[in-house]
């Protein structure tokens, strides 16, 4: 049945999804953001593998007889495959939010930084001219 490898299609792209997700959250985790540009680029065209499979999914369901029943057997594994789907929705939202978390963390200790270095260059140039030779002219 055209639906059910459509959703096992689904399934296997949302667990990819997952597993880069997974795989770029434990160098996020070591404050290794220098693939993040690719990591993007990676989940954007595995969604549009799933929008497309969506897609079918719908042309598959639009073609189906009026009044059409699945057996048993097809009923047990759409079920199945709906279950699973959700787990990897779930899954992916709290990865998501995980990497949202390190890119905000890593943010702020870049701005941190940025203002330590923008208040030490003051002192800086603070220190530069009370250390200045002063010539009193004498007119």
């Amino acid at each position: 049945m055209r639906i059910i490898t459509l959703l096992e299609e689904r399934n296997y792209y949302l667990d990819k999804f997952s597993k880069i997700n997974e795989r770029e959250l434990r160098l996020f985790k070591l404050n290794n953001f220098s693939g993040i540009d690719p990591f993007y680029e990676t989940r954007e065209r595995v969604l549009k593998i799933i929008q497309y499979i969506e897609t079918e999914l719908s042309k598959a369901e639009g073609n189906l007889e009026l009044g059409f029943q699945p057996s048993n057997v097809q009923r047990s594994k759409i079920r199945s495959c709906l279950t699973l789907k959700e787990q990897y929705i779930k899954i992916i939202m709290e990865q998501d939010l995980e990497i949202l978390s390190q890119i905000e963390n890593y943010k702020s200790e870049i701005i941190k930084e940025l203002q330590e270095i923008r208040i030490a260059r003051r002192g800086i140039v603070g220190y530069k001219q009370s250390t200045r030779p002063r010539v009193d002219r004498q007119v």
